[in-house]
C-alpha cells in the first residue's frame, strides 16, 4: 500500500485548521473507500448528533484502485443525512477521486462550522481557507464553479465540489455538484455543506500514485481496458446511456408515470434514449480514468425573444433517473420542457431525483384536494406543466419572501439567520428524529453575527494534531476576482462583528499547512 492512500486529512472549519493522520490499518481492514468512510463516520459522529450541527462530519474517501485502473473513478461521501436522520451515502464521478489520490490522501474528514462562508482548497500539502461571502447567494452553481476555476488557476489535476442556493438554504435534498455534470446527489450532502457554511471544496493533485511493477501494471491495465471497451455494456452506456432503458420499461409496464399511478405511456414515450439521441444529443463526456463516456449532454437550442435567427445553446446532462423523476413521473410530453427543468434544478443545486418525486407528489396531492394554491404560493401544478414546475423548484430553493414555510411554519426569520431545513416531502409535520439542537422559527441559530456563537469548536477527532500543524500566513488578500460581499452576506443588520469578519470590504484567506506526501513530521 502506498503511503498516500493511508493519509487522512482532517479539516476543522470552526478553527480554520487542518492536520493529517496516518491510518494504514483502515485501508487494510476495510474494503475500498466506502469501508474506510463508514468506519471514520462511526468513530467521529456523536450518537444523536443533529445532521445540520457542526459535529456531523463529512467524509470523502477513495479506494486503492482509484487513479490506477479504468472505471475506478468514484469518490464516496459518508455523513448523517438531514433528509432521513440516518446514514447518508453518496457517490460521485468526475475528477474528484483522481484529484484526491494525486493530492496524496485516501480520505478527507470535514468537521465544524465556519463563522463566515468559505471554500477550502486542498493543494500541495496545504489547506487554504478562502473567503466565500461574495459567492454566497449566487443564483447558479455553474457560475460559482467558473469563478473558483478562474481564481484557483495554475497547474495540477483539479476538482471543484460546490453547492447551490438550495444547499445554502438547507433544503434537505440539496446536492453537491462536481465538474458541472456529476453530483453527490442523494440524501442532502449539499445541506450539510450549507450548514457548515462551506461553499465548495477544491482538490488539486500534483503528485503521482506509485506502482511496484510498472511493466506488469501496464499489461494488466491494457487487459482490463480492452475487456471494458469490448463489452456489450460499454456499447449500451456509451451509445445511448441509461435512457436506453425507457423504451423496454414502457413495453413491460414498469415505467413510473404520473407519480406511479400509471406504469406506461400508451404510445412511444417522448423521452426514450433513441429519441433523445436523435433530436438532442450534442456531446458525450467521460469521468477521469473511465473509457465509457456515459455522460450524455443534450444541446438545448432556444431562440432569443428579441433577436431573430439568434439562438442560445445550453448543454444539459440527462440520464434515465432524471428522465423518470423530472419526465415520466410528472406526466411530461415535452422533452424541451424536461431539459429546461433539468437545467434549473442543476443551477439551484437540487437533487434531480428527489425534486422530481416531490413535484409529482405535489401534483397528485393538488388533484386530490390535499393541498391548494394557498400551500404553494399560488402555483397550481398540473401534469406536464414545466413552467410551473420550474417556478416551484426555484421557490423550494430560496424561501420565497424570506419566509421559511417548511413543516407548516409561516414565520419569518431575521435576515442572515440560518433557516430551518426545508422538507417538502410530507404533508404532516413531525419532529426531528435525529436529536440535536432545535432552533425556534423566530430565533436565528447561533452564528458569527448573533450574541452567542459556536466560535472555535473542539475538533471532533480525539487524536492530537501532528507537531507540524500550524498557521502559516495571516488573513489578507481579496475575494474572487477582487469582488466584495454582496447583499446575501450573512451579517444581520445591527449585529456585532465577529473577529473573522470584521472587515467585510476586505475578505481574507488563511492557510494551514502540513508536510508534503511522503515527508515525516519534524
Amino acid at each position: 500500500m502506498d503511503r498516500g492512500l493511508s493519509r487522512v486529512l482532517f479539516v476543522d472549519l470552526s478553527a480554520h485548521r487542518a492536520h493529517v493522520e496516518e491510518r494504514p490499518e483502515l485501508f487494510r481492514a476495510r474494503l475500498g473507500g466506502t469501508g474506510v468512510a463508514i468506519e471514520l463516520l462511526h468513530e467521529l459522529c456523536p450518537e444523536g448528533a443533529d445532521p445540520l450541527s457542526p459535529e456531523n462530519p463529512v467524509i470523502l474517501a477513495v479506494g486503492p484502485l482509484s487513479a490506477l485502473f479504468p472505471l475506478a473513478s468514484k469518490t464516496v461521501a459518508l455523513f448523517k443525512s438531514p433528509h432521513t436522520g440516518n446514514l447518508g451515502e453518496s457517490h460521485c464521478g468526475g475528477r474528484s477521486a483522481v484529484a484526491l489520490r494525486l493530492a496524496g490522501y485516501g480520505a478527507v474528514v470535514i468537521t465544524g462550522r465556519s463563522d463566515i462562508p468559505v471554500y477550502i482548497v486542498i493543494e500541495g500539502g496545504k489547506v487554504h481557507f478562502r473567503d466565500a461571502r461574495a459567492l454566497w447567494g449566487l443564483s447558479s452553481s455553474f457560475t460559482v464553479g467558473r469563478i473558483i476555476w478562474e481564481r484557483e488557476s495554475g497547474s495540477g489535476f483539479r476538482s471543484i465540489l460546490r453547492i447551490g442556493v438550495a444547499g445554502e438554504n438547507l433544503v434537505t435534498y440539496a446536492n453537491v455538484v462536481a465538474e458541472s455534470y456529476r453530483h453527490f446527489g442523494r440524501l442532502g450532502l449539499g445541506a450539510v455543506f450549507g450548514a457548515k457554511r462551506l461553499k465548495a471544496v477544491v482538490i488539486i493533485g500534483k503528485g503521482r500514485v506509485p506502482v511496484a511493477d510498472g511493466p506488469r501494471y501496464s499489461r494488466l491495465y491494457r487487459e482490463l481496458h480492452g475487456r471494458a471497451v469490448r463489452s456489450e455494456l460499454f456499447k449500451k452506456y456509451h451509445d445511448l446511456g441509461t435512457p436506453q432503458n425507457v423504451r423496454p420499461l414502457n413495453a413491460i409496464g414498469a415505467l413510473p408515470v404520473r407519480n406511479l399511478r400509471e406504469n406506461r405511456y400508451p404510445d412511444e414515450p417522448p423521452f426514450t434514449g433513441e429519441r433523445m439521441a436523435e433530436r438532442y444529443l450534442g456531446r458525450r463526456l467521460a469521468c477521469a480514468g473511465c473509457p465509457v463516456a456515459c455522460i450524455h449532454l443534450a444541446a438545448l437550442r432556444e431562440p432569443y425573444p428579441d433577436e431573430p435567427f439568434f439562438y442560445k445553446t445550453t448543454f444539459v446532462s440527462y440520464d434515465y433517473e432524471p428522465i423518470y423523476s423530472l419526465g415520466t413521473m410528472l406526466g411530461g410530453q415535452d422533452p424541451e420542457g424536461f431539459l429546461k427543468l433539468m437545467e434549473a434544478v442543476e443551477h439551484l443545486g437540487l437533487d434531480a431525483m428527489s425534486c422530481g418525486v416531490v413535484l409529482a407528489w405535489a401534483t397528485e396531492a393538488t388533484e386530490r384536494g390535499l393541498i391548494s394554491g394557498a400551500d404553494t404560493g399560488g402555483l397550481v401544478p398540473r401534469w406536464g406543466d414545466y413552467g410551473v414546475y420550474i417556478q416551484m423548484a426555484r421557490r423550494t430553493s430560496r424561501w420565497p419572501g424570506g419566509s421559511p414555510r417548511g413543516r407548516g411554519s409561516s414565520t419569518t426569520s431575521s435576515p442572515g439567520a440560518s433557516p430551518r431545513p426545508r422538507r417538502a416531502t410530507a404533508a404532516r409535520s413531525s419532529p426531528w428524529r435525529s436529536g440535536g439542537t432545535r432552533w425556534p422559527a423566530t430565533t436565528p441559530a447561533p452564528g458569527p453575527t448573533s450574541p452567542t456563537s459556536w466560535g472555535h469548536a473542539t475538533p471532533t477527532s480525539t487524536r492530537p494534531a501532528t507537531p507540524w500543524t500550524k498557521r502559516t500566513c495571516g488573513r489578507g488578500g481579496s475575494g474572487p476576482r477582487g469582488s466584495s460581499p454582496g447583499p446575501s452576506s450573512p451579517r444581520r443588520p445591527g449585529a456585532r462583528s465577529s473577529p473573522r469578519s470584521s472587515s467585510a470590504s476586505s475578505p481574507g484567506d488563511s492557510t494551514t499547512s502540513g508536510p508534503p506526501p511522503g515527508a515525516s513530521p519534524s
